[in-house]
C-alpha cells in the first residue's frame, strides 16, 4: 500500500466519522483552523495526516485513538472514469490494518507517537 492510498484510506475514515456525528464540512474546517478548501482536500486525501491532526480528529470526533484507527476491514475499489481513478473504501474482512501498518515510514512514525502519547496520559 503507497503513502497516497493510505491517505485516502485515513481521508475516507475522517469523512465516514463526520457523516456519523452529522458535522458539516465548514464546522470541521473551524474547529481544526483550516479554510473549508483544506478540509475538503483532507476528506479527499489530497493533504498528509501527522500525528497533530490525528489528535485533533479524534478530540472533535470523542472518540480514541484506536477507534480512529479502527477502520474494520476495508476493500479499496478503484473507479476508473475518463481516464482518471478515484479511490473508494468499503467495509469487508481482513487484511487492511496490517497493509497500513506495513505502509509508509510516516504512518508508522505517527502511529508509534500516537500509542506513546496515550500511554503516558494512561499512566498519570
Amino acid at each position: 500500500m503507497q503513502y497516497n492510498e493510505v491517505n485516502m484510506l485515513l481521508a475516507s475514515r475522517v469523512r465516514q466519522l463526520r457523516k456519523e456525528k452529522d458535522i458539516k464540512q465548514e464546522v470541521m474546517a473551524q474547529k481544526l483552523g483550516i479554510t473549508q478548501q483544506a478540509y475538503s482536500q483532507l476528506e479527499k486525501g489530497q493533504r498528509n495526516f501527522n500525528t497533530e491532526l490525528i489528535t485533533k480528529l479524534c478530540a472533535i470526533f470523542n472518540v480514541p485513538v484506536v477507534e480512529f484507527f479502527n477502520f474494520g476491514t476495508q476493500q479499496k475499489i478503484i473507479n476508473s472514469a475518463n481516464g482518471n481513478s478515484t479511490y473508494s473504501y468499503v467495509n469487508n474482512d481482513s487484511q487492511i490494518i496490517n497493509e497500513l501498518l506495513k505502509s509508509k515510514d510516516e504512518v508508522i512514525q505517527t502511529l508509534k507517537e500516537l500509542l506513546e502519547k496515550y500511554k503516558l496520559k494512561e499512566k498519570k
